[in-house]
């Protein structure tokens, strides 16, 4: 009888040792892991304004949202990059050969989506469309804008840190003419290895992006429709 108990105390002792144990081990690699960080691009309505330079021209055209004798313009936005800019790991290149995902911090979206949306909303400032979506399939009246999404990352080289975004453009008319081609890419400088830092380089590139291409972008568009006018179609 005594040594059954003792062999059953034993046991228990066993199995509280080992939760002790897997208690202790949990604790420990909670005090330990990172905190996971969740970083934003922010392009600001007064780095944008440069964007609105295309709205002035829409009486020319015939075009835009104000007027029932205006014809209405719909755009599709679509974005396309390399598969890890599709995911909210912050990417970190050490050269043209490698690039390490982060494990912890995260963008709030992927590049792509985040990139999307500023395009969307950008476009929309110009006052041109009537409505502007994100979509991989197009209709015959849509104007259609593809941006391939080539860097949105932190770039290193010896002693510097740089945030550095990519991109090509073009735009299509509903007749699937291509009537406008671009390409952007932009290195900013970053002060410190923060992804802070890094979130607010590539908000600034992004910026600039926006301010170069989407006038140049929406100037073809209405070109387009003074040639369909013209034409009387």
């Amino acid at each position: 009888m005594i040594s059954h108990n003792l062999q059953k105390f034993t046991r228990t002792s066993s199995v509280i040792a080992i939760a002790i144990g897997f208690a202790l081990a949990f604790a420990a690699v909670s005090c330990t892991m990172p905190q996971t960080k969740i970083y934003s691009l922010y392009v600001s309505a007064a780095a944008a304004k440069d964007t609105m330079a295309a709205k002035d021209n829409t009486e020319a055209a015939g075009v835009g949202t104000i007027g029932k004798d205006k014809k209405v313009l719909y755009l599709v936005v679509q974005v396309d990059s390399p598969r890890y800019l599709q995911q909210p790991f912050i990417a970190d290149r050490g050269s043209v050969y490698d690039l390490v995902l982060s494990k912890y911090d995260k963008w709030d979206a992927p590049p792509t989506k985040m990139v999307g949306e500023e395009f969307i909303k950008a476009f929309y400032r110009t006052g041109l469309y009537n409505e502007i979506r994100e979509t991989l399939v197009a209709s015959g009246d849509n104007y259609v804008a593809k941006i391939k999404l080539r860097r949105c990352e932190r770039f290193n080289e010896p002693g510097n840190l740089y945030g550095e975004i990519a991109f090509d453009l073009n735009v299509y008319s509903p007749d699937g003419q291509d009537i406008y081609r671009d390409t952007f890419e932009k290195r900013v400088k970053l002060p410190d290895g923060s992804f802070k830092s890094l979130a607010e380089g590539l908000s600034s590139a992004l910026s600039e992006a926006l301010a170069v291409v989407i006038p140049k972008a929406s100037e073809r568009i209405l070109q387009a429709e003074r040639d369909v006018k013209r034409a009387g179609r």
